[in-house]
């Protein structure tokens, strides 16, 4: 990995694309980073007790800002091409 995901990260991420209107530059390897990271989430949620309960909310909630991030970067460039 190259860059260094975590959710922070991510956040950090989603938050300049919220308050920036230009569509911001990702890091090079930035998808197959988050793919490492996702699998490396997801086999931590196999865990038993409250570390795979934790896990498994981390793994959500990471869903939801992936999510929230693409959608902001796609209206980005759908205004772009208008």
């Amino acid at each position: 990995m190259a860059f260094v995901i975590s959710y922070e990260t991510l956040f950090e991420l989603l938050r300049k694309e919220q308050s920036r209107e230009d569509l911001q530059v990702l890091p090079e390897e930035f998808y197959a980073d988050v793919l490492a990271f996702m699998h490396e989430k997801h086999a931590a949620e196999a865990s038993d007790g409250s570390a795979g309960h934790r896990a498994e909310i981390e793994f959500r909630n990471i869903k939801k800002v992936l999510k929230e991030l693409y959608e902001r970067r796609e209206r980005k460039i759908l205004l772009l091409a208008l």
